[in-house]
């Protein structure tokens, strides 16, 4: 019976990823070498996606909400700023893509693009799932803090390409709860009423 609830959970939580991913951002960055611009298009767009374009200091030069379900499509001007590398960042719900851009006399070229995908929080009455495709298969770890920021629960996975784990609030006290998930790309986290 146990084992049959376990994959019964397994499966539901592949299920819920699997709706979420196929509403996630899906994205095109071009380079116009002779304009010194960059075309971006984004098609599909999660909620409130922020689009940020930043100088090698990380100063913001552009920054945008884009929460529209139709698309996004922008021309960036880049021939009045300086020759160096630019950082062009995407942060959606599950995602984030960041493009490495480079600005020199020649005009505009994207040198990289380094994508990650974040942990997926979804709730089902007392219990959250979390989800994650740990892509670097580095350590990650969950937390689980009350409202007084007491550390509840805490487990730590490593060398693992998924990190799925069902947390159940039922006999929890009433209150708001925080569970962190914290990888190699950052600290994600949900709060959770009870």
């Amino acid at each position: 019976m146990r084992n049959f609830l376990k994959f019964t959970a397994v499966v539901a939580l592949m299920l819920c990823t699997t709706a979420v991913m196929a509403d996630e951002m899906k994205e095109n960055l071009k380079a116009t070498k002779n304009a010194k611009s960059l075309i971006f298009e984004l098609s599909e767009i999660s909620n409130n996606t922020n689009i940020q374009f930043m100088d090698s200091d990380n100063h913001v030069i552009y920054s945008s909400y884009a929460s529209s379900k139709k698309g996004f499509r922008k021309k960036f001007d880049l021939s009045k700023l300086s020759e160096g590398v630019y950082t062009f960042k995407l942060d959606g719900a599950i995602k984030t893509v960041t493009y490495t851009v480079a600005l020199d006399a020649e005009g505009v070229t994207v040198i990289d693009k380094v994508e990650y995908t974040k942990p997926v929080f979804t709730q089902r009455g007392n219990i959250v799932l979390v989800n994650l495709l740990n892509d670097t298969k580095e350590g990650v770890s969950i937390n689980v803090y009350d409202s007084s920021d007491r550390l509840l629960f805490t487990e730590e996975v490593a060398d693992s390409l998924t990190f799925e784990k069902a947390i159940d609030f039922g006999t929890a006290f009433e209150g708001e709860y925080t569970v962190t998930v914290k990888d190699a790309h950052g600290v994600y986290s949900t709060i959770v009423t009870k």
